[in-house]
């Protein structure tokens, strides 16, 4: 992973007492295990190849910085097997992941919206589908590089990271007298992750009474519906074009073996006749000669 260098100056008290305070924190907010993760391009939904290339860039450029993620598994295109419906599946999840050797599998799909996008995102670690989560985004991509260090720390653990406690050293250290004045906070807890209703019906809400869809998660159905279709008559256009190419061919070989057959028996036919021709040459000779 990267590391960040910068001038080295000599510390003030206060900025031995951030550096302590700064070291608390970080060991522990620590997670108890880091993670490898697989990473797989977004499935498409009406969004382009460089759209999806460049969201892919940007999440792994972000894991790169959590200290949760010991390595990133980064797939430069989408796996075969990946689809819509493998995102419900966790044997098709687990094969991904398993293919790539790594702990855990982030991969989702992407709608191009116009001004806006939406991101799906699937969490797979430990045999199940951990998290679930859609999140709509500005289009923009610096608006979008803002938002994606808290939208990735939430689909890891469980909790915005705008929630944990501070762990940047510029944060602590911006002012040292304005530091060795205030007392540094005590780490609170983290409280345990809560599920959460994603925002397009993918919350996984155990133990909660389902009141039924919402209107969004009808309209999410029936745009994976659509999608499903879609490529099942892609699947038959395919198939068909490939019957009628096979025929085609099938005809034009047939009929160049008729031609063949065709010319082959006109120059047996042929042979005959010159033979005789032939024969009857010297016997015609030697008819004139004998009456001369």
């Amino acid at each position: 992973m990267p590391l960040r260098t910068g001038t080295r100056r000599t510390p003030s008290l206060g900025s031995a007492l951030a550096r302590a305070a700064l070291a608390s924190v970080v060991l522990f907010a620590l997670p108890a295990s880091a993670n490898t993760i697989a990473l797989t391009p977004l499935i498409p939904n009406g969004a382009d190849a460089r759209r999806v290339q460049d969201v892919r860039q940007l999440m792994s450029s972000e894991l790169e910085f959590m200290s949760n993620v010991s390595g990133i598994k980064e797939l430069e295109r989408l796996p075969p097997a990946l689809n819509p419906m493998c995102l419900d599946d966790p044997g098709c999840l687990g094969g991904i992941m398993g293919s790539t050797g790594a702990d855990a599998l982030l991969t989702g799909t992407l709608t191009d919206q116009g001004g806006t996008i939406v991101l799906d995102l699937v969490y797979f670690s430990r045999g199940r589908v951990q998290r679930r989560q859609a999140y709509t985004v500005p289009a923009d991509a610096t608006a979008l590089a803002n938002q994606m260090t808290n939208i990735l720390g939430e689909m890891l653990t469980g909790a915005s990271q705008e929630e944990e406690a501070p762990t940047s050293m510029s944060a602590l250290t911006d002012s040292d007298d304005d530091f060795f004045m205030a007392s540094a906070p005590a780490p609170r807890p983290v409280p345990a992750p809560q599920p959460q209703q994603a925002a397009m019906g993918f919350g996984m809400n155990d133990g909660l009474v389902d009141a039924g869809p919402s209107a969004e998660e009808l309209a999410y159905q029936a745009r994976q519906q659509e999608m499903a279709r879609q490529q099942a008559e892609a699947q038959r256009q395919a198939q068909m074009r490939a019957q009628q190419e096979a025929q085609m061919r099938a005809q034009q070989e047939a009929q160049m073996r008729a031609q063949q057959e065709a010319q082959a028996r006109a120059q047996q036919d042929a042979q005959p006749g010159a033979q005789e021709d032939a024969a009857r040459g010297p016997q015609e000779d030697a008819v004139r000669a004998h009456q001369h």
